[in-house]
């Protein structure tokens, strides 16, 4: 497996104060194949501390450090793999070994940074190790102790956060400016932006295939669900259907459908066993779920919603589109029930009286304008009245055509007639295959809701 090409060891404030461990840009610091985070106790410490702090954002942070910090521990050699190339990073715990403080008489066991100093001091002995931290003390009193240490960039630090005062201020004034508009106020937002303002990172997931046993549980499932009809031939193949009697089925349509229904069940056992592999084809095409809200007291009228992508991509305009040209996620369907003459017939006549009538349109209800179908970068729907205090949620879905990983500007525009301006919001995504689980969250809801529920159930390790 070999050892990693650097050991950092990190100061708590870079996990509360900079972006996810594995959106770093390692390499602007470091070189090499495999660098590898290595988390002190007294690093854990403080975050168990300041996950119960009063600000939000290291509260939260803290929560979400210790949370991998969990995980890791469970490991092998408490080391958890947080990203497998361009480099490869991982997460281990230190030791804890007992530090001579005596051979260092420059520390002090009574500071904090000093202890994270020692465990760093004390895991030299593994390979090349170097300190970061966000904090001018920590690295100064590092490189006087002789340890390499960095000083992380200003680029690598999340967002200022909004403080609650400021966004009460905000929608006070959101408030006042709608009650005082004469022009509908359109909000665009997108809920699964990331710490970064404005950068989506999504994972095509690479997953082992299911267990066999779990297979089989979900092979009976289906054909439980579906279960062959019992039928028996009651006509001969050769004779005249007569409408008005003839109810029964030839020997032919019931030996055709054991014989479809055989396939569907060897269908069923192939599509369980490519199962991963279809949930990487799949995973090529990724939601963008965005929201526009209508803050004001006024119709927007004939709302459009436009959609762009920048560079070499398509666009679907849902999940059965997704699937119907890329990979289906859903098992086969059965084969339908042979049906009689008399109830083709009966079918036929109820399409005829029915089958032309158009449901009038609800002028509050999206309907696309130029509907993708993974042929094309660009989309559009329309709304004749978004209407005061409406909220429309939805997604739509990306499809790259270039190699992995990849990168993409997605462009939403939002604008009525009786708007003053249109919106314009531009998402950058970061698209990468990834080592992923069955029971991740973000496979789970790719799949049918069944299918999930029977693998969270049957209890696959993370």
């Amino acid at each position: 497996m070999g050892k990693p090409d650097h050991r950092v060891y990190i100061d708590t404030n870079v996990f509360i104060q900079l972006r996810d461990l594995k959106d770093l840009p390692w390499r602007s610091i470091l070189r090499g194949e495999w660098i590898e985070i290595v988390v002190a106790p007294s690093v854990i410490e403080e975050l168990d501390k300041f996950k119960v702090d009063r600000e939000g954002r290291k509260r939260d942070r803290s929560r979400a450090a210790l949370k991998l910090i969990r995980e890791a521990s469970s490991r092998p050699e408490m080391r958890l793999d947080l990203r497998n190339a361009g480099p490869r990073l991982s997460l281990q715990l230190a030791n804890g070994a007992r530090f001579d403080w005596a051979a260092h008489p420059a520390l002090d066991p009574t500071r904090a940074d000093d202890h994270l100093i020692a465990a760093a001091l004390n895991g030299r002995a593994e390979g090349p190790t170097c300190l970061l931290s966000h904090d001018t003390g920590p690295v100064i009193r590092a490189r006087l102790n002789g340890l390499e240490a960095h000083d992380a960039p200003d680029e690598w630090l999340l967002p200022d956060p909004v403080t609650t005062e400021a966004q009460e201020k905000a929608q006070l004034k959101r408030d006042l400016d709608a009650a005082r508009a004469t022009k509908p106020t359109l909000v665009l937002s997108f809920p699964q932006r990331g710490s970064e303002e404005g950068e989506l990172s999504i994972r095509v997931p690479n997953l082992a295939p299911l267990p066999q046993a779990l297979q089989k549980q979900l092979i009976e499932a289906v054909l439980e669900r579906h279960p062959m009809e019992r039928l028996r031939a009651d006509r001969a193949d050769f004779s005249m259907a007569i409408l008005a009697y003839d109810r029964g089925l030839s020997g032919y349509a019931v030996d055709k459908y054991r014989s479809d229904y055989a396939d569907f069940a060897s269908r069923i056992e192939k599509h369980f066993a490519q199962l991963h592999v279809a949930m990487a084809a799949a995973g090529m095409a990724f939601p963008l779920k965005y929201e526009i809200e209508n803050a004001s007291h006024v119709t927007a009228a004939n709302l459009i919603v436009g959609f762009r992508c920048a560079h070499n991509a398509v666009l679907f305009a849902d999940a059965k589109d997704t699937e119907r040209r890329l990979q289906r996620l859903r098992p086969p369907k059965p084969p339908e029930r042979p049906r009689t003459d008399l109830e083709r017939s009966a079918e036929m006549m109820r399409f005829q009286a029915n089958g032309f009538q158009q449901e009038p349109r609800d002028p509050t209800a999206f309907y696309w304008q130029v509907r993708p179908e993974g042929t094309g970068a660009d989309a559009s729907l329309i709304c004749a009245e978004f209407r005061a205090g409406q909220v429309w949620s939805n997604e739509i879905f990306i499809h790259p055509l270039s190699s992995l990983p990849y990168e993409e500007e997605a462009v939403i525009e939002v604008g009525a007639t009786n708007t003053r301006t249109t919106i314009r919001e531009t998402v950058r995504l970061r698209v990468a295959t990834a080592d992923a689980a069955w029971s991740d969250d973000d496979v789970l809801d790719r799949l049918p809701s069944w299918i999930a529920r029977a693998i969270s159930d049957y209890g696959l390790p993370d």
